[in-house]
């Protein structure tokens, strides 16, 4: 979410585009740190929107991608005219 006024800003603008999201659900490296130092993970574990609806919601394309279709997932994203985002949760 640190960057959603550059997608609203690349509808605007009508830019071809193509935006790669991938979601860890929130602070992953965050959480991983503090699982190494054998802390509890407090507050890394963030609410997600749907990613695909939250896109299409500001006028861009949305795909979902997993690691197996990322490959064909980001042809159909540089084939598309106007900015789209890829939704991959790893």
């Amino acid at each position: 979410m640190f960057s959603i006024q550059e997608l609203m800003t690349a509808v605007e603008l009508e830019l071809d585009l193509p935006i790669i999201c991938v979601d860890n659900g929130g602070y992953g490296e965050i959480r991983q740190g503090m699982v190494d130092r054998d802390i509890d993970p407090l507050a890394v574990d963030l609410k997600q929107p749907d990613w695909v609806q939250l896109a299409e919601s500001f006028g861009a394309t949305g795909l979902s991608a997993t690691m197996d279709s990322l490959a064909s997932s980001v042809e159909q994203a540089l084939s598309i005219s106007g900015p789209s985002l890829v939704h991959l949760r790893i």
